[in-house]
């Protein structure tokens, strides 16, 4: 098995997502329903 390293993208995804699950103010949902409910779809 080989070890893969991440691209560029993946690692600037990967802190992008750990940026918004930090932030206090970003919005998160339990739910499918409540995403949608706050999309109005």
């Amino acid at each position: 098995m080989k070890n893969h390293e991440p691209n560029q993208t993946t690692i600037e995804a990967i802190e992008e997502g750990r940026r918004i699950m930090s932030d206090p103010n970003t919005p998160k949902y339990s739910s499918i329903d409540e995403l949608k409910a706050a999309l109005d779809i």
